[in-house]
């Protein structure tokens, strides 16, 4: 005997033409809600390093944990690309318009900012070595650290390409990793806007943002359970409106009854409404 319990609401009362779509647009909103989160690993890290406090630590521990910080970092970014690179090219192809796409922002970032160049050589040259070569506590007072790497280290070293060289080579003995960092973060930040979305169409738009509206409507919460099939010993389903009629269920069946549920992506209906009428393949 199985029962399936689908919640996060607006699945209506039973009614099969809600249902349905609902879980067709749920199914057409997926890729969007997976890849969502492949920004937040860039992101936590980058946070770690601007709130880092050196607050009752040996320097030796300060060094260590800063280095591990910013080696975490340079792998997010570096998992960011490749985890971008790889959906892509399995799900749609390199011949792709959402490849081509993927190719155009990336060019673009590396292209056009020698902060995008320097974190992306970065990335490779900790393999050999690291990437920060000291740190100091900022001269005004406020809180957080500056790092820095040496430049003549890094150009001692010929494991950079030309165009990576020469942006290093353009900036001072001690180069500001938070300065550069803080770049190359934002230019991956608005890579992951270019491509997350970029499924996304006006009719798929309009049909997230009817789903809030008639969420709003009816006046359902994220997280009831509205809605439940039951099917007898013969196979026969059983529509069951009501949580009572789902409890009663399990208890006939002495508790032994198995549970399914569908999680509905609702941040991406919030941010599809929040941003109504954006032309998402052509984004800026």
């Amino acid at each position: 005997m199985h029962l399936t319990i689908y919640h996060q609401g607006l699945l209506g009362w039973g009614q099969k033409k809600n249902i349905r779509a609902i879980k067709e647009l749920a199914c057409d909103l997926a890729i969007c809600d997976k890849n969502f989160d492949k920004f937040n690993r860039v992101q936590n890290w980058y946070a770690k390093l601007v709130s880092f406090s050196c607050y009752k630590k040996n320097r030796h521990a300060i060094n260590e944990e800063i280095n591990d910080i910013v080696a975490n970092f340079l792998y997010s970014f570096n998992e960011f690309l490749d985890q971008w690179k790889v959906f892509i090219e399995r799900k749609y192809g390199k011949a792709s318009d959402y490849f081509a796409r993927y190719e155009q922002i990336r060019k673009f970032a590396f292209d056009n900012f020698d902060e995008y160049k320097i974190t992306y050589g970065l990335r490779n040259f900790q393999h050999i070595g690291r990437a920060m070569h000291g740190y100091s506590t900022k001269q005004d007072g406020s809180f957080g650290i500056e790092i820095y790497a040496s430049r003549d280290y890094l150009l001692n070293n010929n494991t950079f390409q030309k165009d990576i060289r020469d942006a290093i080579s353009k900036q001072g003995e001690r180069i500001d990793l938070m300065k550069i960092f803080a770049v190359s973060k934002h230019q991956l930040e608005q890579m992951h806007k270019k491509l997350v979305f970029y499924t996304i169409t006006p009719e798929l738009e309009k049909r997230a943002v009817n789903m809030l509206l008639w969420k709003q409507r009816i006046g359902f919460s994220d997280a009831l359970v509205h809605f439940g099939y039951y099917k007898d010993k013969s196979g026969t389903p059983l529509q069951l409106e009501k949580i009572e009629d789902i409890v009663e269920c399990i208890k006939e069946n002495g508790g032994k009854v198995n549970f399914e549920y569908d999680e509905f992506p609702w941040r991406i209906c919030n941010v599809l409404r929040h941003y109504a009428g954006t032309d998402y393949k052509n984004l800026p």
